[in-house]
């Protein structure tokens, strides 16, 4: 409530609600609460940072404290049932306590085949 008063002055007004999207960038207030980013600046919104050098590949993404962040990858984005977990150690579910950049180093494709990501944002 103190972030809904802080950014919208109230908790009652209708860009307030958790699930508004006042900046309209897709992000409803409440994904935008959990990564600290402004729900009234569509140019503010959380990524994944993607860097590839020879045989390893980089996922980076700030990590909010007290918020659990989990990346997920597919083959098939059409397919909403093949998303998994992306299992390397560092993408482990542990709640940080502090705010900072997460990297996760996961090895390059071998062949051809895309890979998509998306990170599940959520409050523990």
């Amino acid at each position: 409530e103190q972030w809904q008063v802080r950014q919208f002055g109230s908790t009652n007004a209708a860009n307030a609600w958790l699930t508004a999207d006042p900046d309209n960038d897709s992000a409803p207030n409440f994904l935008e609460f959990l990564t600290g980013t402004n729900p009234q600046q569509s140019g503010d919104g959380f990524r994944l940072g993607f860097h590839e050098t020879n045989a390893l590949s980089r996922i980076s993404f700030l990590k909010n404290a007290g918020v659990g962040y989990e990346v997920q990858w597919t083959t098939n984005v059409a397919d909403s049932a093949s998303w998994q977990v992306l299992n390397v150690p560092a993408n482990s579910p542990d709640i940080l306590q502090t705010t900072g950049t997460n990297s996760i180093v996961i090895p390059a494709a071998t062949n051809q085949t895309p890979y998509f990501f998306r990170a599940r944002v959520y409050e523990p």
